[in-house]
């Protein structure tokens, strides 16, 4: 086996993945797209949770570099603290054949030694087993006994009472024989990823699922570069396999896809619906849809922030914290609607206050438009699930709410720009177009959570300010979209 080219444990992964992401990340790295701002979050967030579980092993030393990563200074301050009785290691690099790794937890059992992967999911997954394989081999031929290997994740039971409980907030599972059962097959998959760096040529791989499964790669912009928009792979709920058989045929635009294709039902109709660039309305379905809204009516959207370290009493790893909500109210049938909103203090649990806010702003009867419902109703009911006090209230809440997709998802109404998607940002711009997430510091979900993650930590005023009114913006145009979208409906309705 070469050992030309050295291999990390990320750059086996990756290779492992693709071979073509390994190639072009060793020799065109200027190809690769910038990780972005949510991104950056996550691996962020992967970081925090590796170092809160560095509390489970309180005998534990840090092998650091303080001069910045390298690894010669790794390697030898590992040596140093094996050598001087170190029973506990976090983060000791081993090098062994050009394959380099640092280990999360490493600690001593007798004569040998167990490794701990610290991951910030809230389960073990195939790619995490051939990671610790990856580790547990190159550490064997480093010269150490591994005779044991778990995995630390969250566990999404944890419910907070008080400091965090690390014991509780996490899961060990050991993998020692799922890992003993891949120890085989690593040295070819090394020696493979070897050989393709050696060749001195990028990999002749198509895209394909590996593109983002089970990692989004870095590259996808150059790979994709000759893929149209849309595309087959933008066709609505089409399986992998389908589009990896269109694509081996030479089909890559939606119209070159034939008619006989056989199609799941979904995407016929959106393939169809392109194909034909007309508008559908069906006027019968959509008339009693209207029809049977009651007024006063409401349209209300949350927006929510969730860590793998849930921040608050009663709540849970992952949990989706509202913090933000935005309310359009109409008091009848052609009166002008009226917005409303809250915007929580990032100091301290917003839930209680945005409880209390949308107590006094909601209207007492009528029906509660969302958009999407299975997620604000999700939302009122971990609030009445944490908060019973409140619990009645919010349960009459969820009895009212109507969802605003319906029409949509029914396909009642479809216009050819919505791409096959029911979702607002598809359905939007292609009945209201004057109206646009586009424009917005803040235009999705995930900024939202970052915007809201920063004034959390806190920040100058100006910032603050500024991120406040990008989420204030953001969270209203989802209210005033849903208002515009009912606008058009009714005016579809009546034909």
């Amino acid at each position: 086996m070469t050992s030309q080219h050295g291999l990390s444990k990320s750059t086996f992964l990756r290779g492992v993945q693709c071979a073509k992401s390994l190639y072009l990340h060793t020799f065109q790295r200027d190809l690769a797209t910038p990780l972005d701002a949510d991104q950056h979050a996550r691996v962020t967030m992967g970081q925090q949770v590796g170092e809160l579980a560095r509390g489970l092993f309180p005998e534990g030393v840090l092998v650091s570099t303080p001069r910045g990563f390298s690894k010669a200074e790794a390697l030898q301050q590992t040596q140093s603290a094996m050598e001087s009785g170190g029973t506990t290691l976090f983060e000791p690099a081993f090098l062994a054949d050009g394959l380099f790794l640092r280990a999360d937890v490493l600690v001593r059992s007798g004569s040998a030694w167990e490794l701990y992967e610290v991951k910030s999911s809230t389960s073990v997954k195939d790619e995490y087993l051939l990671d610790v394989a990856f580790q547990v081999y190159v550490m064997r031929r480093a010269g150490l006994s591994i005779n044991d290997a778990w995995l630390v994740h969250i566990d999404s039971t944890y419910v907070r009472s008080g400091p965090l409980d690390l014991e509780a907030l996490f899961a060990m599972d050991s993998v020692t024989d799922s890992v003993e059962s891949l120890q085989p097959t690593i040295p070819g998959l090394i020696e493979d990823l070897q050989s393709a760096l050696a060749q001195g040529v990028v990999p002749e791989i198509p895209i394909g699922r590996q593109c983002n499964d089970p990692y989004p790669c870095d590259f996808i912009s150059h790979c994709w570069e000759h893929v149209p928009s849309p595309s087959i792979f933008e066709v609505f709920r089409l399986p992998w396999s389908k589009k990896e058989e269109l694509y081996k045929k030479g089909v890559i635009s939606i119209e070159d896809i034939p008619d006989d294709f056989p199609l799941p039902a979904p995407s016929r109709f959106h393939v169809v619906a392109h194909k034909s660039g007309q508008s559908i309305v069906e006027r019968a379905p959509l008339r009693r849809f209207v029809g049977g809204l009651a007024y006063p009516l409401a349209f209300l959207d949350f927006e929510t922030a969730m860590s793998a370290i849930p921040a608050y009493d009663q709540s849970r790893p992952y949990q989706q914290i509202p913090f933000q909500f935005s309310l359009h109210t109409i008091a009848e049938i052609g009166a002008e609607p009226q917005h409303d909103g809250f915007l929580a203090d990032p100091v301290g649990d917003p839930r209680q206050a945005l409880m209390e806010h949308l107590m006094r702003r909601l209207p007492e009867e009528g029906d509660i438009l969302v958009y999407h419902q299975p997620f604000e109703e999700g939302r009122l009911k971990e609030l009445a699930r944490d908060f019973p006090d409140q619990a009645g209230w919010l349960e009459a809440v969820v009895a009212r709410l109507k969802d605003l997709i319906e029409p949509f998802k029914q396909r009642w109404v479809y216009e050819p720009g919505m791409n096959g998607s029911s979702s607002i940002k598809a359905v939007l711009p292609a009945l209201v177009p004057e109206l646009s997430y586009e424009t917005l510091e803040v235009g999705d979900g995930g900024q939202a959570m970052l915007a809201w993650s920063r004034l959390v930590e806190g920040t100058e005023a100006a910032e603050a300010e500024r991120l406040r009114q990008a989420l204030w913006d953001y969270c209203t145009l989802d209210t005033l979209g849903m208002v515009k979208i009912l606008e058009k409906l009714e005016v579809l309705a009546s034909g």
